[in-house]
């Protein structure tokens, strides 16, 4: 609906409040009845503050967010951590190896996938892969 030019601001909950404020009765208080942010604890306290401002309102954390710092703590575990590791080396040499990676493309059809370093699921998504 609209934007706005933050990038110089620092997003505390005292400054974004107004803004969402603003936005959520400019489209009217009755046609919202979700607001979903990531968990940052300053997106945490503005969606309290808007839940107190606007009682019909319900603000959530982001699901993939969520999943995302599941992952990231389920990766922290040991034998986890471990097998990743393991995925990523085979990964690398497939990839990094003309005969290893001729041999692989005539069995499989899928691309094998490098894990993100800023999205955990794609660790998880990238062991799946080594598996099939």
């Amino acid at each position: 609906m609209s934007t706005i030019d933050c990038m110089d601001k620092t997003k505390t909950a005292e400054y974004l409040f107004p803004i969402l404020k603003d936005t959520i009765l400019s489209i009217g208080e009755d046609n919202i009845v979700q607001g979903v942010t990531d968990n940052a604890s300053n997106c945490v306290c503005v969606g309290e503050l808007l839940m107190e401002h606007f009682p019909k309102l319900f603000w959530a954390p982001c699901v993939a967010h969520c999943i995302d710092l599941a992952l990231h703590d389920i990766g922290q575990i040991g034998w986890v951590q471990v097998n990743i590791s393991q995925a990523r080396q085979l990964v690398k040499f497939i990839l990094n190896h003309r005969l290893s990676l001729s041999i692989f493309r005539k069995y499989k059809t899928t691309n094998l996938l490098r894990p993100g370093d800023t999205r955990f699921a794609t660790h998880f998504i990238a062991l799946q892969r080594v598996v099939e």
